[in-house]
């Protein structure tokens, strides 16, 4: 190479080893990545960075293009170092999470969650060819994207924080310091059962404003929740006016006795802005609003305003995705894991597996279904409690 640093750093190992030469097969096309007719070819890359010497600007100024996506390897050599030139000419820059490569995880995860969010606008491939194959879901793709990237960076943060006490020391353990005062609270939860038809007879009644005399209700019945005192990390997953009994178990088990994360799906704007306030006890409250018309982006900023670490996407929630996505982001980094390691939930050990249980209300049997086999696949806990009202 003529590059005037060819015997500097990484570019000292390519040219030792006679990488990339012209005209050999070191610098041929893969067969997967041959060009096909059509396609432009950008010809003179002598370095890390592929604006340098070569016809790209000249061909992406030809073809009118704003936006580049860039891809491959090394992530944190030619990649980033295109994507950096690419931002300073004022390119809107894309870099693909899952669509580059370099030689270990840490490197990976430096790249992908630090100098990418800086220069670019990280995103997964399939992303990207959703926005391809339809421009107009651009910003449903760009939101759930920022989605995923604060729910990495809120679960990170959680189990970080809970490794470390306020003199910077390592606590003892995650699970201990979450069992402790476990005694604290003496309180007894009443739920109303609901028997035949008179729940939706009662809600009417009190809609209509029209009963004056006092209502009684029998019991007190057992709620499925009181089982948290039993677990350590808890997946709270709530359907519409379901979030009640969330709430409680948040509001019993206050600051980090217990690990809290909400996953809630509504449709209900009024009943969503109603209870914002009230999410602060959860270390994370991840809601999905599948109501119409949309929320504005003043309404979002007012919800997420309300304190605490919420984060609302505006479409159907894949609830066995999310049950794996908060218990793996929270375990790697537990676990000192990079975020571009991997973590095989099924080879936890059982203590650290015990520790977790899911929680479900609302009033779809199909869901209740569904997470109890996901987490019986995990080896973690489950309960729930049923509505049809």
């Amino acid at each position: 190479s003529d590059n005037p640093n060819a015997r500097l750093g990484i570019l000292k190992g390519c040219q030792d080893g006679q990488l990339f030469r012209a005209f050999t097969w070191a610098a041929d096309f893969h067969p997967m990545m041959t060009p096909s007719p059509g396609d432009v070819v950008v010809k003179g890359k002598r370095g890390l960075d592929s604006f340098p010497g070569t016809d790209l600007e000249a061909r992406l100024r030809e073809h009118g293009i704003e936006t580049v996506v860039i891809g491959g390897l090394l992530t944190n050599c030619c990649v980033e170092s295109t994507m950096r030139t690419a931002f300073e000419k004022g390119y809107n820059t894309v870099t693909l999470t899952d669509g580059t490569a370099c030689f270990s995880a840490a490197e990976q995860d430096a790249a992908t969650n630090g100098t990418f969010k800086m220069f670019s606008t990280p995103m997964k491939c399939d992303d990207v060819a959703a926005l391809l194959e339809d421009p107009a879901r651009r910003e449903s793709v760009m939101n759930a994207a920022e989605a995923a990237s604060r729910l990495t960076d809120s679960l990170a943060s959680i189990a970080e924080s809970q490794q470390v006490d306020a003199d910077g020391q390592h606590a003892v353990s995650i699970d201990e310091d979450a069992r402790r005062g476990l005694e604290t609270f003496d309180t007894t939860q009443i739920f109303v059962m609901p028997v035949g038809d008179w729940t939706r007879a009662l809600s009417q009644a009190v809609l209509k404003r029209r009963q004056r005399r006092a209502c009684w209700v029998r019991g007190p019945f057992v709620s499925p929740y009181a089982a948290a005192k039993d677990f350590s990390q808890l997946i709270l997953y709530a359907s519409g006016i379901g979030i009640t009994p969330a709430l409680g178990v948040m509001g019993q088990y206050a600051g980090s006795t217990r690990m809290k994360f909400l996953v809630w799906s509504t449709r209900s704007a009024p009943m969503l802005k109603f209870f914002a306030p009230l999410l602060g006890d959860a270390q994370l409250a991840m809601i999905f609003y599948t109501g119409r018309p949309r929320l504005e982006q003043a309404e979002l900023d007012a919800i997420t305003s309300q304190g605490g670490n919420i984060i609302v996407q505006q479409h159907r929630p894949d609830l066995l995705h999310t049950l794996e996505e908060v218990m793996r982001g929270y375990e790697k980094s537990a676990a000192g894991i990079s975020r571009a390691g991997e973590l095989d939930l099924r080879r936890l050990d059982h203590n650290t597996r015990a520790a977790w249980c899911a929680l479900y209300c609302g009033g779809s049997h199909a869901i209740r279904d569904q997470l109890e086999g996901c987490a019986k696949d995990l080896g973690i806990g489950f309960q729930a409690e049923l509505f049809d009202w």
